[in-house]
Formats: structure tokens, C-alpha cells, sequence
């Protein structure tokens, strides 16, 4: 499947509706684009988020969790807090 598309001046690309059914891709879902040793970009789905698999983070998990352990315990507590109730939040949006 080959679909050539237009980059706008601000840099955005619309992927063809074929191709976000076929990936499963909905409005507001991450992607991430990346550049192989043989030159060629790769596109796919980034679901990060464990807890609610859409796509909120963008360091790998030992990064977050070094991350993470660098915080207070009260602050620990407020971060997961925050992560429980947009991780609810989005999962009714989803549903």
C-alpha cells in the first residue's frame, strides 16, 4: 500500500483513511516515525501508556521508572494520582 502524501507548511501529514483503519489508529492516538540504518522512516502506533494504552509517554518504561524513583514519596503519590484519574478520563472518552 503506497500512498504519497503532502506535507503542509506547518509540517502535518494526513494519513489515508485506508492505512489508520489498517493500524487501528483513531484521532487523538500517537504514532512515531523513525529513521532506519538504511535510511528508511517507519511510521507505526505508539500506545505507551500502560495503564490505558494511549499514548502519554514518550520515554521507555526504565526511563520513566528512573524517572520516577528520583521523586519524593508524597511526590510519587500526586504522580500516579494524576496518571489514575487521565488514564479513567481517556478510557471514557474510549468507550
Amino acid at each position: 500500500m503506497n500512498h504519497i502524501r503532502h506535507v503542509d507548511k506547518r509540517g502535518r501529514v494526513t494519513l489515508p483513511y485506508e492505512l489508520r483503519q489498517k493500524l487501528g489508529l483513531l484521532g487523538g492516538n500517537n504514532i512515531v516515525s523513525l529513521r532506519e540504518e538504511n535510511g528508511e522512516i517507519v511510521t507505526r502506533p505508539e500506545k505507551i501508556c500502560t495503564r490505558c494504552n494511549t499514548g502519554h509517554w514518550s520515554e521507555t518504561p526504565d526511563q520513566r521508572m528512573d524517572i520516577f524513583n528520583l521523586l519524593s514519596p508524597n511526590q510519587q503519590d500526586s504522580v500516579e494520582a494524576i496518571i489514575k484519574a487521565k488514564c479513567d478520563a481517556l478510557r471514557k472518552i474510549l468507550n
